[in-house]
């Protein structure tokens, strides 16, 4: 998932401030289950801090903003051990 994709969520939860809802993940093989929650886990942060933003006042932010404040986030990760994964 690129940061186009992710600031697309973001811009989309914020015009929206709606509740995120996510199915099971039934079927699928572990790897990719594993995977795709690690996404949907994004997304849903994605989504989240845009709620965050849309219901504090926060005005929207911008593509450059948002950018830092991934970039601030994987810093944050990657400062909690070896074991951390960020998303790229």
């Amino acid at each position: 998932m690129t940061n186009h994709d992710l600031y697309a969520i973001y811009v989309t939860a914020y015009a929206e401030a709606s509740h995120f809802r996510s199915g099971g993940l039934p079927g699928l093989p572990g790897g990719l289950a594993s995977r795709l929650r690690r996404m949907l886990s994004v997304e849903r942060t994605i989504e989240e801090l845009a709620r965050h933003d849309a219901t504090n006042g926060t005005p929207a932010r911008s593509r450059h903003a948002f950018e830092r404040a991934l970039l601030d986030g994987a810093r944050v990760l990657q400062g909690m051990g070896p074991n951390s994964e960020v998303p790229a």
